[in-house]
């Protein structure tokens, strides 16, 4: 389950917590909304197709470095 105030992790970067959902396309999908500092595109931030994605629990005891 996904949680607001999850972290993110793209690739080996963390990039931001969950900050919410997105219900606009309801029922096909649900967007998730990730909230950061860098007010970056993807592009700009190196991220690429087929990067993995991991979220962590925001209680979890996963590395937490940044």
């Amino acid at each position: 389950m996904i949680v607001s105030g999850d972290r993110i992790r793209i690739g080996d970067k963390w990039s931001g917590r969950v900050a919410g959902f997105d219900e606009t396309h309801v029922p096909n999908h649900i967007n998730i909304v990730v909230s950061g500092d860098a007010q970056k595109t993807g592009l700009e931030l190196g991220l690429r197709v087929g990067d993995g994605v991991l979220i962590d629990a925001a209680g979890g005891s996963n590395d937490r470095s940044e």
